[in-house]
């Protein structure tokens, strides 16, 4: 490019990229007031044909920057398509200038990253992944120079779509069908369906986990063996410190295979926000009342246990309490302290005992005859309301008591709790899982523990302790972490044990 200005408008500051689909610079915008930078993509067809061929050329091309543009306003880890023009038999994108570092600068600079960091960076990027392809658009050409972490939030933003490269290598064949002259993506982070030219959406996550691990790795695939027998890479020597639930989501996003990864982005991430917790459900109450311990290594005990029976002597003795001091049940319409009530009607009991002693005097004592009637008039009334008060019964029991001694309980006699027997194992099959080895749930095992339930399961020579989340549809092996179904041994294990 010989112009410092391109379409009298954009100024030309630096050259970002120069590859085999053409150059990008850094541009500024000069009919802006900011002077806005931009990333202006100068592409160049594979063919320079007749005329027809570039109009073909040009209307796809046309078509693909509108989708660019519908992405970008759509998702805020696409960059934005502010406009495309062709000059001088070259086609522009210009698009949203992203201020950060590329995937591949990072682990150049800084080597191999730290698990977590490589799970965020994941678990940041999915989202878009997921919104792309229910637009029906696979990437085509995810890998660490196409990934920038913006550096005002350190969030990953998807660039270079392949699919305006493939426009731009179309050419016309001897019999005017319109074909591709390469096969568009990155060698070691496409998968081998893209290398025929046949991409799916499992093809984007296949890089994206290929991407991952050069990030664990620091190493790019061409740097890693093989498996000669199954043509899986043997990524795992050269991160030895990664979690072995983490190696699964990496291994599941990676194989050959297409229908043994992930069936979309939403599965995948399922998987890693499982890997986020970090307690078994076997001990959730210890976790929560202890976070700071590590869980303990012990043998399986059920979580179901009840304290040991007391005594019939024992919880007679505890069902009658020794009488306290008379709660203060009685409304307080002078708002007096609770402290001043008990002795006020201690006061009124005594009163009230007084009052009915004095009567019974009067009226034993009145003459008794058949001729001298007792005038019922004589007779002093008594009231009857403080006797009806509940509060105020048995006023005999709320005179103030001597000091004594208390009563020293009895303890009751010690009793033995009998441990259960260890049951048997009973071993039902299940499948055989995806790796070959056989599945087995271990059916005295199973019991109910909060919201999971606890069991045993067999797969292979291996004996896992686990804990199944029957609404959310996985488990949490003890040692490894949550896994969702793999296989159908692994689906029939988890129906087995919430049925």
């Amino acid at each position: 490019m010989t112009e410092s200005i391109l379409s009298n408008r954009y100024k030309v500051l630096n050259v970002l990229g120069d590859g085999g689909f053409g150059k990008t610079f850094l541009v500024e915008d000069t009919q802006m007031p900011s002077k806005k930078r931009c990333v202006l993509k100068q592409l160049k067809p594979v063919h320079e044909g007749p005329a027809e061929v570039r109009q073909l050329i040009q209307d796809r091309f046309q078509r693909e920057a509108a989708t660019l543009e519908m992405l970008g306003n759509a998702h805020q880890q696409i960059p934005s398509l502010y406009a495309y023009f062709a000059e001088d038999e070259q086609f522009y994108l210009v698009q949203e200038w992203v201020e950060g570092s590329t995937v591949a600068q990072v682990v150049q600079a800084q080597g191999a990253q730290r698990e977590q960091t490589v799970i965020e960076m994941l678990t940041g990027l999915l989202d878009a992944i997921a919104f792309i392809h229910s637009k029906g658009i696979v990437h085509r050409d995810i890998k660490p120079d196409n990934i920038i972490l913006r550096s005002q939030d350190n969030q990953p933003v998807l660039i270079d779509f392949g699919a305006v490269k493939e426009t731009m290598k179309t050419i016309i064949d001897s019999a005017n069908y319109s074909t591709r002259s390469i096969v568009v993506g990155t060698p070691g982070y496409m998968p081998v369906e893209q290398l025929s030219g046949r991409p799916v959406y499992t093809s984007d996550l296949y890089s994206l986990g290929m991407t991952a691990i050069y990030m664990l790795t620091g190493k790019v695939p061409q740097e890693i063996e093989s498996d000669p027998a199954s043509g899986e890479l043997m990524w795992q020597r050269y991160a030895p410190t990664v979690s072995a639930g983490f190696r699964t989501v990496l291994d599941k996003a990676i194989t050959t295979n297409t229908t043994h990864r992930f069936s979309n982005a939403k599965t995948m991430q399922a998987a890693l926000d499982a890997l986020s917790i970090a307690t078994a459900p076997t001990a959730v109450n210890l976790a929560l009342e202890h976070p700071n311990d590590a869980l303990p290594k012990t043998d399986y005990v059920p979580q179901t246990q009840h304290p040991p029976a007391v005594p019939a002597t024992a919880a007679a003795a505890s069902a009658t309490p020794p009488r306290t001091a008379y709660p203060n049940t009685v409304s307080q319409p002078d708002s007096k302290p609770a402290s001043l009530a008990i002795p006020a009607i201690i006061a009124a009991g005594i009163v009230g005992a007084s009052i009915l002693a004095g009567a019974f005097v009067i009226v034993s004592n009145l003459p008794q005859s058949a001729e001298s009637p007792v005038d019922s008039s004589d007779v002093p009334i008594v009231e009857t309301s403080a006797l009806e008060d509940p509060a105020l019964e048995d006023p005999v029991e709320l005179l103030p008591e001597p000091d004594v001694e208390p009563e020293v309980p009895v303890e009751p006699e010690s009793v033995a709790v009998v441990e259960p027997e260890p049951t048997e194992p009973i071993w039902e099959f299940m499948g055989t899982a995806s790796s070959g080895e056989s599945v087995s749930v271990n059916v005295s095992s199973i019991r109910p523990a909060g919201e999971f339930i606890d069991f045993e399961y067999q797969i292979g020579n291996e004996y896992v302790f686990a804990s199944a989340d029957c609404f959310e549809n996985r488990w949490y092996a003890e040692g490894y972490g949550w896994y969702p179904p793999q296989s159908q041994a692994t689906q029939n294990m988890l129906n087995y044990v919430c049925q």
